[in-house]
C-alpha cells in the first residue's frame, strides 16, 4: 500500500517538529531533513504529512519555541506504514548545546 503518513504533536506547549532522513546532526541542523511544522497542527502544534520510504530510518525531533520548557507530549502518526519508534533522550550537554543553535 502507498500513501503519505501524518504526523501530529499534541502538548500544552508550543511544538515544532522535524522529520530527518536516516540521521540527525546537530551541527547541520539543516542536513538531511525530509519534513517540519511549526503549527498547522493549531494550538501551536506541528503536524505534517510525508511519503515514508520502506525499510529507512528516521528521526524525529521535538523541539519547542521557548527555551527551558518541558512539558510532556505525545506523537499520533496516522497512516499506511508500519512505523517502529525508539525513544532517544540527548544528554543535558546535548540539549544545552542544540538549545544554543536553533
Amino acid at each position: 500500500m502507498v500513501g503519505n503518513d501524518n504526523f501530529k504533536c499534541n502538548s500544552s506547549m508550543d511544538t515544532y517538529g522535524y522529520l530527518y532522513n536516516n540521521t540527525f546532526n546537530p551541527v547541520y541542523p539543516a542536513e538531511n531533513v525530509s519534513a517540519k511544522d511549526d503549527d498547522n497542527g493549531g494550538y501551536g502544534q506541528f503536524m505534517f504529512s510525508i511519503f515514508l520510504q520502506t525499510m529507512k530510518q528516521y528521526v524525529l525531533v521535538v523541539t519547542t519555541f521557548y527555551q527551558h520548557i518541558a512539558e510532556p507530549f505525545s506523537i499520533t502518526v496516522t497512516g499506511l506504514t508500519s512505523l517502529y519508534f525508539s525513544p532517544f533522550n540527548a544528554s543535558s550537554k546535548d540539549t544545552k548545546y542544540l538549545g544554543e543553535l536553533l
